[in-house]
């Protein structure tokens, strides 16, 4: 791994960010996920993530040679009250993601122990993350860096009353 550098976000690295966003809801749209995949999606994803991180977070990104790679942003959250008061505080992820080009050289991993430092220097006792059905890579990844699966959350789309059948 190239000597990368984890950092708060800075304005200047704004239009880098949404690229990266730009290119996960892509990414995860080819793998069936339900994503929009215009760039005003990526551009709004930015904005949700920055609301929730000066009310409650944070957002880093990982730069290597001057170019920002790499971008987490994550929450402070408590669990559900069904968990054993052992299991809060936690930091949840709200995304994750490292350029196309750049993935496979631990950078991923690299962002993970970051949040995995905030989370020791804040008295969080958990990190939790969610993932597309699917994507085999993130999966293994967090696997790897020792996540385990706690819930498979489900849907069910439902059409207006309109398009029901008769």
């Amino acid at each position: 791994m190239d000597n990368p550098v984890i950092r708060p976000l800075a304005s200047k690295d704004r239009e880098a960010v949404i690229e990266l966003i730009d290119q996960l809801n892509n990414h995860e749209a080819e793998m069936g996920a339900r994503r929009r995949t215009d760039r005003q999606a990526a551009m709004d994803c930015f904005e949700d993530d920055s609301s929730k991180a000066a009310l409650e977070g944070g957002q880093i990104v990982l730069e290597v040679e001057g170019r920002v790679v790499g971008y987490s942003a994550y929450r402070h959250a408590e669990a559900p009250p069904f968990l054993p008061e052992a299991f809060s505080p936690g930091i949840y992820v709200e995304n994750l993601v490292v350029c196309a080009s750049a993935r496979g050289r631990g950078y991923g991993q690299a962002l993970l122990e970051a949040i995995e430092e905030i989370a020791r220097k804040t008295g969080a006792t958990r990190v939790t993350l969610g993932v597309v059905p699917g994507n085999a890579l993130a999966l293994k990844a967090y696997e790897r860096a020792g996540f385990s699966p706690i819930a498979i959350e489900m849907e069910r789309l439902i059409r207006p009353s309109s398009e029901e059948p008769a």
